[in-house]
Formats: C-alpha cells, sequence, structure tokens
C-alpha cells in the first residue's frame, strides 16, 4: 500500500536517511503515489534541512512550546553519553525518527500521545549508546525520567499527555514510583542515610503531590504505605512480616502521618 503524502512529508522531518534519498532525487523510495511525488517536488530543500534541523534543538535545547528541553530534563545522562561519546545532536536526531518519538504528543495527529520525556526514556532504554555509557547509565536515565516527569505532574494532575510508564502509580492522592537501585547509586542522589538490603539494593520514592515534588530515600515500610495507605495497621503489619519486614503498630501509624503531612499518602 503506498505510502500516504502526510506520512511521507513526517518522514522527510524526522527520518535523516529518507530526507537523504529525497535530496539525492530518489523519490521513488518513498512508495509514493506519481501524483503525490509531484507535491513533494515543491518542497523547498533548504527549508526542509532547516526545519527538520529546528526540531532536533527544539527537543534538546527547549522552546516557547517546550520549555527547558530534554537536556534540561536529563541533564547527568547527556554528560556522561557525551563523555563516552555519544553526541547529544546525533543522539536527537535518532529519536525523532523512532516509533517511540511517533508516539508522543510533539506528533500534531492521532490520540493522545506520551510525553517527550516518557518517549525518550522508552527509546533510549533500547539504543546501543546507553548500553556503552559507563555504570549505572540506566539508573541515572530512570531517575533523571521520574524526576523530570514526576515534577511536572505536580503541576498538573490532568495533563495533555498519556502517562503509559508502569514506572508510575496513583494512589489515589499521588502519582509515585518506587526504583530499587544498587545502593552505590543511591548514595549518589541523597546524603541521607539508606536502608540496603543484604543483596546491596535500597528503595528510592518518587512522589508528586498537588503541593509538592517529594522524593529521597525509601524502606520496605514506607514503600508499604504508599501503595497501600494507612490500610487496618494490624493487616499491614502481617503483609510486611510476610516479606520478612518486622515492624510495629505503633511506629507504622507515625511513618503514616509524616508521609500524610508530606501529601504523599491520606
Amino acid at each position: 500500500m503506498p505510502e500516504t503524502l502526510q506520512t511521507a512529508l513526517y518522514r522527510l522531518l524526522h527520518d535523516r536517511r529518507a530526507r537523504d534519498q529525497f535530496l539525492a532525487g530518489r523519490l521513488e523510495s518513498l512508495g509514493l503515489e506519481p501524483s503525490a511525488q509531484a507535491h513533494l517536488r515543491t518542497i523547498d530543500p533548504d527549508e526542509l534541512v532547516a526545519i527538520s534541523g529546528a526540531i532536533g534543538r527544539d527537543l534538546l535545547r527547549g522552546n516557547v512550546e517546550y520549555d527547558g528541553g530534554l537536556r534540561s530534563t536529563f541533564p547527568d545522562l547527556f554528560a556522561q553519553l557525551e563523555r563516552a561519546g555519544h553526541g547529544a545532536a546525533a543522539l536527537v536526531e535518532r529519536f525523532v525518527a523512532s516509533p517511540q518519538y511517533a508516539d508522543s504528543r510533539q506528533v500534531p495527529y492521532g490520540p493522545r500521545g506520551i510525553s517527550v520525556e516518557e518517549a525518550f526514556f522508552e527509546f533510549l532504554r533500547g539504543d546501543d549508546a546507553l548500553r556503552v555509557a559507563g555504570p549505572h547509565a540506566v539508573d541515572l536515565l530512570t531517575h533523571e525520567f521520574l524526576t523530570g516527569l514526576l515534577s511536572i505532574l505536580v503541576l498538573n494532575r490532568d495533563p495533555s499527555f498519556a502517562v503509559r510508564t508502569a514506572l508510575i502509580r496513583d494512589n489515589g492522592v499521588a502519582h509515585y514510583a518506587v526504583q530499587r537501585y544498587p545502593a552505590e547509586f543511591v548514595r549518589t542522589l541523597t546524603k541521607g542515610p539508606i536502608a540496603a538490603d543484604p543483596s546491596g539494593a535500597a528503595l528510592f520514592l518518587y512522589a508528586a503531590t498537588p503541593a509538592r515534588f517529594v522524593r529521597g530515600p525509601a524502606t520496605p515500610v514506607s514503600a508499604a504505605l504508599v501503595e497501600h495507605g494507612r490500610m487496618r495497621p494490624d493487616a499491614l503489619v502481617a503483609a510486611l512480616a510476610g516479606q520478612g519486614v518486622v515492624v510495629t503498630v505503633e511506629s507504622l501509624a507515625a511513618l503514616g502521618e509524616g508521609l500524610a503531612r508530606l501529601g504523599v499518602i491520606a
């Protein structure tokens, strides 16, 4: 089935390989009907290159519609990738040609898309650059993604984009995520004490309440409270005991009060 003119224009703006074929005069490679090819011949090549370049720059640096840009959301990750020899511009060029970007809200047609932050997170998780970017690159990507997206959700509880990642959940009061990282990575994120388990991993909590963004080291008890709320204390104590975590009703109540004051649970 021939490609439509709309999707061909999208590919020319976002996929460098398709754009290079067009600039070389190989319009037949786009799979268009002859009448659609005639429309494409009216495109100014210099304007096409300029617009495609602006798309990548705006995603990276931000603009009026997308304040801050990907570099602002993933600052330490881009620095680590660049030290490993992966330039930001080339990385974003691959991103805008990806199916993950096509599924984002940046694309002006189709159903409500995911945020650019989530699209970039999903893209980069499968990109070769991340696999050779050094220690804890995946952890850093996850940390900066959750920090960025949940910070947005503090300001907007009903965003114009879909949140599809299974990492972020909603307990009825806050959007939240609890991640299990290597303890040495968590130590780079906080100066406070952390509770590492015997395997050398530690929990880290992110939460977007209507008033604030909360993040920091977590324990199995605080993570259970965020997930379940202040259900019957004896039931939660029993559930935690089944996981090998010993806690008293009194300490559970005190921790619940603290989380409630933060707005993370009801």
